[in-house]
Formats: structure tokens, sequence, C-alpha cells
């Protein structure tokens, strides 16, 4: 008896074990047959799917574009080390050997680039070629202009905090009279900075709301085109589930397939900018390179544009079979 009771207890979960590699199964299998109904369907009408294609990619390639030249310009301000200088100006009774000196200190601080003396004979002979007035600036009795230390931040340190603490540093020295420093700058390219990202964000939003509109469309279109067969499907028994997961997979692939044309269109527009960008780069001799998405932000945008393309596609699916009478 006490077997026959084990027997008992073991069979239930036999049958889960059994009934569980059954459900697996027969879920891969729907799977697989929606997959392949869903391609077969894009590939039946290639010039339309091509079409419908191309003009994804064209809505997607707007905030990539947009995110793009964010980038760009994010690392252009960023290699360009002497974007932002601080100028110390020093008092006059400083000699060649303490202003050096004093080079030399600043220098030594890690968010200095590099720091240039110029003697107060320098700063007149500059200011006497540029201004034009040679004339009036050879008739002064004595030279009015002070050295001057011009200090070059790091780009690691192009914040405003940290060049007001750089800047409270030089005002310690007894040898500097005053600091100026160039925030002005510092100010209007972040702002810049933040208007592109909050553009490339609305720019993105709107897209991606666009993308699920034609896709729901599409899909749309296409359910009213199939309507007798869903609703054959519906009466011999199938669920809404099984009704849908092609049209799912169709909107997934119209998204995916759309990040990928708007990544190829992408880099065609890159490649085709680089030419007449390397010849600014060899007038101002130095090398200016624009950059496509890396590796991790394209899987990004595919992620999101296959993503896309499956909400757009959940909406019509559930729109057009709300009226069938059987649910999963």
């Amino acid at each position: 008896m006490t077997v026959n009771t084990n027997a008992k207890k073991n069979k239930p979960l036999f049958q889960r074990e059994l009934s569980f590699s059954k459900l697996w199964a027969h879920w891969l299998s729907a799977h697989g047959m929606a997959f392949r109904l869903s391609v077969r369907d894009l590939l039946t009408h290639p010039l339309t799917t091509l079409l419908t294609l191309l003009s994804l990619a064209v809505t997607l390639s707007l905030p990539g574009a947009s995110y793009l030249t964010y980038k760009n310009t994010k690392l252009l301000l960023a290699g360009w080390d002497k974007g932002t200088t601080i100028t110390a100006f020093l008092n006059e009774n400083i000699s060649l050997e303490q202003a050096h000196e004093l080079v030399r200190a600043v220098e030594a601080r890690e968010e200095v680039f590099e720091a240039v003396y110029q003697s107060p004979e320098q700063a007149l002979q500059e200011f006497r070629e540029l201004s034009g007035l040679k004339e009036v600036i050879d008739s002064l009795p004595t030279n009015p202009l002070p050295g001057v230390i011009t200090i070059y931040p790091n780009q690691g340190f192009q914040k405003a905090s940290s060049l007001s603490q750089l800047q409270g540093f030089l005002q310690a020295f007894p040898e500097i009279e005053s600091v100026e420093i160039d925030l002005d700058w510092v100010q209007k390219m972040n702002a810049y900075l933040h208007f592109g990202k909050a553009l490339t964000l609305v720019i993105g939003l709107l897209v991606a709301l666009t993308v699920i509109l034609v896709i729901a469309n599409i899909i749309r279109l296409t359910l009213e085109r199939h309507k007798d067969e869903t609703e054959v499907l519906s009466l011999i028994g199938a669920t809404k589930y099984f009704i849908a997961r092609p049209f799912l997979y169709r909107g997934f692939w119209y998204g995916l397939l759309g990040g990928i044309f708007s990544f190829g269109l992408l880099s065609i527009v890159i490649d085709y900018l680089q030419k007449p960008m390397d010849k600014l780069s060899f007038l101002y001799q130095q090398p200016f390179l624009i950059y496509n998405l890396s590796l991790s932000e394209t899987f990004i945008l595919l992620l999101i544009s296959g993503g896309l393309g499956l909400i757009g596609a959940s909406i019509a699916v559930r729109s057009q079979l709300s009226n069938l009478n059987r649910y999963a």
C-alpha cells in the first residue's frame, strides 16, 4: 500500500514535467511559425517593404543625426584644451626669475594643461603690432602693461566650479595683482550643449511617437486585408495570441530593419561630411573627425527601434482583434 501511495505521489510530478515540456515545445513551435509567416509576408511585397523601411530609416535618422551632432560637438569642445583661459596679471616689480618660478608652481597643478608667461615688453610689442598705434605707443615714457601669465586648464577641469577654485588658488599668490577668468565662454558652451541635449530628447520622443503611429497604421491595414482569415481562425478555436503573433513579429521587423537602415543612412552621411571636414583639418592644422554611433549606441538604437515597432503593432492588433470572442 505504501508503494502505491508513493507511486500516486510521483505520478502528478511526472505529469507536470511532461506537461511543461510539451508546453515549451508548443510555445517554440507557435513562435517559429509566426516568425516564418512574418518573414514570408515581408518578402511577398519586396518593393512595398523596401519603401516602408526607407521611410522609417529617414524618420529614425533624425534623432540619430541630432544626437551625433551633440556628441561630436561635445567631443570637439572637450578636445580643445585651450578653449578656456585664465589670465593672471603680475605686479610691476616682479622679476623674470620670479615669473618663471610662478609659472612652474602653476603648471604643477593637475588642473593646468599649460601656463605661458608674457613679459611686459612682449605684451607691449604685441599691442603695438595689433593696435596700429605705433607712434602713440612709442611716445609713452614708460611701459604701462604688466607681465601676464595665461593659464590653459585641462579638459577635465573646464567646469565653472573647477575654474573658480583655480582662480582662488592663483589669487593667493602675492606676486599676482589680479586674475580674470573666461567664464562667459564656458557658460555659453555649456548652455549650447544643454540645449542640444534637450533638443535631441524632444526630437527623439516625437520621432518615437511617429514611428509607433506609422507602424500601427501599416499593421492595421495588413489586418484589414487578412480580416477573413482571422475570423476563420477565431471560429475554429485559435486564440487571439495565436492570430496576433505574426503581425507582432511583422511590426518588430519593421522597427528593427528600419533601425538598421537608419544606421546605414547615418554612416553614408558621415562618410560624405568627413571629406569637407578633412579640408578644415588641413586649414586649421588640427584633426577633426566625425564620430559615428558606437557599438553600444548602435545596439540601443536597434533595441529602441524594434521595441517601437512592437508597440505600434500591439496597438493595431489590440484595436483590430478586440471584436473576436476568444481570449488567450
